[in-house]
């Protein structure tokens, strides 16, 4: 019989889906500190943001709500459409945006394309220079 067969199976097991992860590496003390937290009744009482785990604060009001954004949301809620387009509008109000001018950079932070033809060059010949490979084909990487 092969002996390659009679050792097929007795390496370390390989991590998967059906082996418990948590309690092989013993993290269930930081599991229950950071996922079984109960949620705080700000995020709870809301339908948008169910699986949120943490001591986020959401502070309820006059346009804070998400549907508030969406054109029409009667029709969403009749059909089976997820997709619906924000009122830019409301948009902008509700984040305030704004434009603004062009951004001006010094200088030396500009990158005008023009590099010198020589630093090119002489960066090339150091990467082939760093590793070579030998007769046999191993490859030496010069230190």
């Amino acid at each position: 019989m092969d002996p390659d067969i009679k050792k097929f199976g007795r390496g370390p097991r390989e991590l998967t889906g059906s082996v418990d992860l948590i309690s092989q590496y013993k993290l269930l003390d930081p599991h229950a500190y950071f996922c079984k937290r109960s949620l705080p009744l700000s995020i709870a009482d809301t339908h948008y943001l169910r699986n949120v785990v943490g001591d986020t604060e959401i502070r309820k009001g006059e346009g804070m709500q998400l549907d508030q954004l969406i054109q029409n949301t009667l029709y969403s809620r009749d059909t089976n459409v997820c997709i619906q387009p924000f009122d830019l509008d409301i948009l902008q109000e509700a984040f305030q945006l704004r434009e603004t001018g062009p951004v001006e950079l010094p200088a030396k932070r500009k990158h005008d394309g023009d590099e010198d033809i020589n630093d090119i060059h002489r960066h090339k010949k150091s990467k082939h220079k760093s590793s070579k490979i030998d007769e046999v084909g191993a490859i030496k990487v010069a230190g």
